[in-house]
């Protein structure tokens, strides 16, 4: 497997290509990046070993980049865009995202019209309160330099991490003026003519992914008609679904149980058909 790293000082984005045989699509991979070992690369790997050319892409925590999640200009994945386009055997370029990263693919997919196709895994419904190790007051996402409307995180002005950032997202998604000065509006990108496919498990203790995908399910019902939309809950899954990587299946400390496992393998598989067949 060939892989070559990009930075923003030479490239205007960090990211980590990952390249096997000869694929004709390519996929940008964006996720949340808390953890040390990005969860973007680990499926760009799974991606580039399925078939296409895999872009794992990191808007915050790593070299020349902000430590944390806050005013990120979303608009950095056009350069990866390019990166993509230049490869000569990728035909077509599709977005991929995961947790907090569907709150950044949602407008780059709406807006560059390179990108032919977006996938939201445990998808947000909104942007949420940036943090600079406190809760920032402003959003995380920017777009041309524009803050996107943004649901605030609990806790205010206290050291903030992860819980904080989200503990507000439920009690808020239930509050129909926040929700809908909040919306991303993801319909954007199938009245394009792109597909769109959603993903979310039942089971998600960071935020209500499943009622927000069947909330959008009801709105997209003129692009399932056409094609253009796939909406799938898997009941007994939480927030890891979709492409993942083998090794989690094998982890002994996630104990997930028969049905369980057998739903997130499901939600590999449709979700590698999705990405085939675009």
């Amino acid at each position: 497997m060939q892989r070559r790293k990009y930075g923003v000082s030479e490239d205007g984005f960090t990211g980590t290509l990952y390249l096997e045989g000869q694929p004709e699509t390519g996929v940008i991979v964006l996720s949340d990046e808390f953890t040390d070992a990005p969860h973007a690369e680990s499926i760009a790997k799974t991606l580039a070993r399925a078939g296409f050319a895999a872009m794992a892409v990191r808007l915050w925590g790593g070299p020349d980049l902000p430590p944390y999640p806050d005013r990120i200009p979303a608009n950095r994945i056009e350069s990866a865009v390019r990166v993509l386009r230049v490869i000569p055997i990728v035909q077509k370029i599709a977005l991929y995202a995961c947790s907090l990263g569907t709150a950044y693919a949602v407008p780059a997919a709406a807006e560059i019209p390179e990108i032919r196709a977006c996938a939201l895994i445990s998808p947000l419904w909104s942007a949420f309160e940036g943090t600079n190790g406190r809760m920032s007051g402003h959003s995380a996402v920017l777009w041309k330099g524009e803050e996107l409307p943004y649901v605030r995180g609990i806790g205010m002005g206290k050291p903030a991490g992860f819980r904080q950032i989200f503990s507000g997202f439920e009690e808020q998604w239930n509050e129909p003026g926040i929700a809908r000065a909040t919306d991303l509006h993801p319909e954007r990108i199938p009245a394009q003519g792109k597909p769109l496919l959603m993903m979310a498990g039942g089971k998600d203790l960071y935020w209500p992914a499943g009622q927000v995908t069947m909330a959008y399910g009801r709105r997209m019902q003129p692009y399932i008609r056409q094609g253009l939309f796939t909406g799938r809950i898997y009941p007994r899954c939480g927030h890891c679904l979709g492409v993942v990587p083998e090794s989690v299946f094998r982890r002994p400390f996630s104990r997930p149980d028969r049905q369980q496992m057998t739903e997130m393998k499901e939600s590999h598989l449709t979700a590698l058909e999705w990405l085939n067949q675009l």
